[in-house]
């Protein structure tokens, strides 16, 4: 197989050198299909060779190619044969265009040497093991169907393809340890809202413990849990890594989610049941929520809407800009024994009305001082009093002090 990244070919092979070509690819890649193998008497010295998966570009979602050298916007390809995520050595030539619109590195196809889908595609029917001993796990759309369990076990890498994802509709148990954690991540960045890990319509428990996930993408979910009834999802000890800003790490849709020890980012929320427990979360976004939220660290902002409930207790809001944005009817939500301890807190309703809306009573402000507090407490959205005199033990560590 050739390199990945660019070589030159600058000498003509000799007709050993053919055979030996095509007899390394039919062995080498017994199981897969090949396309137009190359015959190396083709080759000239302005042609060199790449090797990657095929995947879409960010901007205007291009069947590209994603190298270890880069993306490579290809003049040629043909999504009947270049399919999406699959792995692809191609001989290409220099492009004369100035213009890179869905990738750096704009070149010609002059020939596929092969293309070959190495990841699985197949539906989860029953009950089935996946496990470090198969190596990397590369999957497309695979689907775990209703009555269906699969099982990760300890220190396995689940890769997915460009345009894959793993949906569950039956049972997932990914259950690694703290040495070797069950990774679950895509290979390269991707547009739209496509969630690596997507919990469909369940009425089985699942859970993820000392698991890992990402989005990696420009928009979309590492994990989104959509109509799960009690019995819920249970993540526990478990990384949700999100892409850029604004990414959706965690996004639940009528469904019932617990997460404790596990670190977060931006979590929304809607019509749904949502208990967070001792873990890091960056931003909380809900509608129509019934919340409870015990011994975190939230760094940004919370916002409310629509008929939320539930009890924040022994959190710490640690961010440099604190935010709590709550609707001004049909929120019945606590806020007690609580550390703010941002330098800029603001709380307030929304539409504005003059009466609190909100109970924000024996919480630590960072200071005992009742005038410092009067004047960081300007919001006239909450009640206040009694403060606590005192931070909560209970809750976690922070960042800031003030």
């Amino acid at each position: 197989m050739a390199p990945a990244g660019a070589c030159s070919s600058r000498r003509r092979p000799t007709a050993l050198g053919s055979a030996l070509l095509i007899l390394l690819v039919a062995c080498v890649l017994p199981c897969c299909s090949v396309y137009d193998v190359l015959d190396p008497e083709d080759e000239t010295t302005s042609t060199f060779i790449i090797e990657g998966r095929l995947a879409r570009s960010d901007d205007y979602g291009c069947l590209i190619l994603r190298t270890t050298d880069g993306a490579f916007d290809i003049e040629g390809l043909d999504p009947d044969v270049h399919l999406l995520g699959a792995r692809a050595v191609l001989l290409v030539r220099e492009f004369g265009a100035t213009s890179f619109r869905c990738a750096p590195n704009r070149v010609k196809l002059v020939r596929t040497l092969f293309v070959i889908e190495d990841f699985r595609k197949t539906s989860v029917t029953e009950s089935e093991i996946w496990d470090a001993e198969h190596g990397p796990i590369p999957i497309g759309d695979v689907e775990v169907e209703v009555g269906a369990t699969l099982t990760i076990r300890p220190g396995t890498d689940v890769q997915i393809v460009p345009g894959g994802g793993l949906h569950v509709r039956g049972q997932l148990v990914a259950e690694g340890t703290a040495d070797r954690p069950v990774s679950i991540r895509r290979l390269f960045e991707e547009p739209g809202w496509r969630s690596a890990l997507e919990f469909l319509s369940s009425e089985r428990l699942s859970s993820l413990l000392h698991a890992e996930t990402d989005a990696i993408g420009m928009s979309g979910a590492a994990l989104t849990a959509e109509d799960l009834s009690a019995p819920y999802l249970l993540v526990q000890d478990s990384v949700l890594r999100g892409g850029p800003i604004d990414t959706n790490v965690l996004h639940a849709i009528e469904s019932s989610v617990e997460l404790s020890g596990s670190d977060l980012g931006y979590v929304v929320a809607s019509h749904s049941t949502l208990g967070l427990n001792g873990s890091l979360i960056g931003a909380l976004d809900v509608v129509d929520a019934v919340l409870s939220f015990n011994g975190n660290r939230l760094t940004s902002s919370v916002t409310m809407d629509g008929a939320c409930s539930g009890a924040f207790t022994h959190n710490t809001f640690s961010g440099w800009d604190t935010s709590i944005q709550i609707p001004a009817r049909g929120v019945e939500v606590m806020f007690a024994y609580n550390n703010f301890v941002g330098r800029f807190i603001d709380i307030f309703c929304r539409p504005c009305r003059a009466t609190p809306c909100v109970s924000m009573a024996q919480n630590w402000w960072g200071t005992a001082d009742a005038d410092s507090l009067r004047t960081l407490l300007w919001s006239e959205a909450a009640c206040y009093e009694p403060w606590l005199t005192a931070p909560d033990p209970l809750a976690p560590g922070s960042y800031w002090t003030p």
